[in-house]
């Protein structure tokens, strides 16, 4: 047929009710056909169940067991051994409380380097005297010094301030011995220092 005797068949079936031409329809995707795939879920992006995060575990598990445990302290330094003369001429009030930071120190001392390790020594003479005066009276200063003692403290008394200030030594001082009397302060500190005792004046 030819263009005109199709539009006329057109026309006439158009007069009749009939449909000149049935829609094209699009088909349906089959149902076997490809669908695009599902974005993956937060779950599958972590990985299966019960990883948790398999990085951040391998992470964990790699750190080191003391990992954040404080550094440990420093060891206790070594002073090794050591010689050293207190010299004390001053005083420490009737009480003889101004004498007792100095005692603290030998304590201190002590501790520090070690009883074994520390010959020390202590020389009075003038006002340093006031210290065994003081003890005589005072329980505390007593049990002071005689623990100093204990650990190898000599306690040195100057004999030209026995003399000179009229003191008794058994009568007025707490605990002084024979051997404990020096005959002059500054000389035997001089000496001490000449051994090689290091010079403190506490």
């Amino acid at each position: 047929m030819n263009r005109l005797t199709l539009t006329t068949v057109a026309l006439v079936l158009g007069l009749a009710g009939v449909p000149a031409l049935a829609q094209t329809e699009t088909p349906a995707a089959p149902a076997d056909s490809a669908a695009a795939p599902a974005a993956p879920s937060a779950t599958d992006a972590a990985g299966p169940a019960g990883t948790a995060g398999a990085t951040g575990t391998a992470a964990a598990e790699a750190a080191p067991a003391d990992a954040g445990k404080p550094a440990e302290m420093a060891e206790a330094t070594d002073y090794g051994e050591q010689k050293a003369v207190y010299h004390m001429n001053y005083a420490g009030g009737i009480d003889g409380s101004g004498y007792r930071p100095a005692l603290n120190n030998m304590q201190n001392h002590l501790d520090a380097v070690g009883d074994a390790n520390l010959d020390l020594r202590v020389v009075m003479h003038g006002d340093g005297l006031g210290l065994l005066a003081a003890a005589k009276k005072d329980q505390g200063l007593q049990a002071i010094i005689s623990g100093l003692k204990e650990r190898g403290v000599d306690f040195l008394v100057c004999k030209n301030t026995l003399d000179g200030r009229n003191i008794d030594p058994e009568k007025d001082l707490f605990d002084v011995w024979p051997e404990d009397i020096v005959q002059a302060g500054v000389a035997e500190v001089a000496r001490l220092q000449g051994e090689g005792f290091v010079y403190i004046k506490p």
